[in-house]
């Protein structure tokens, strides 16, 4: 999947509504929630807020290394998907965020 400027969630209409409708899948570092769409692709978005860390560098990696994830995944359905990081994950616990990110994909595809 290719994540682009059309498949993110950009404005706080669009993360309302995620929020709103409900749906959550919960995992040790991240909460995903996630909303049907009545697009022809799925959308995402992520928060990493500075209570996670204060460094937007770490931030920033946080946001690549979920971004990266995406781009592995084939989803069968539509879906707004809003990726909350709860913890603070380093370069050591990337097969731990990967093995979380693919536990998630596998139960939505179901």
């Amino acid at each position: 999947m290719i994540v682009n400027s059309r498949t993110r969630l950009i404005n706080a209409d669009d993360f309302s509504s995620v929020f709103n409708f409900r749906k959550r899948f919960h995992t040790k570092f991240f909460t995903i929630l996630y909303k049907p769409n009545n697009l022809h692709f799925s959308r995402f978005g992520f928060i990493v807020s500075k209570k996670i860390n204060k460094r937007a560098v770490r931030r920033n990696y946080m946001r690549r290394v979920l971004r990266d994830n995406l781009r592995m995944v084939l989803l069968n359905r539509h879906y707004d998907i809003v990726i909350q990081v709860k913890k603070e994950f380093i370069r050591s616990d990337y097969q731990f965020i990967k093995k979380d990110f693919f536990t998630f994909i596998n139960e939505f595809n179901k």
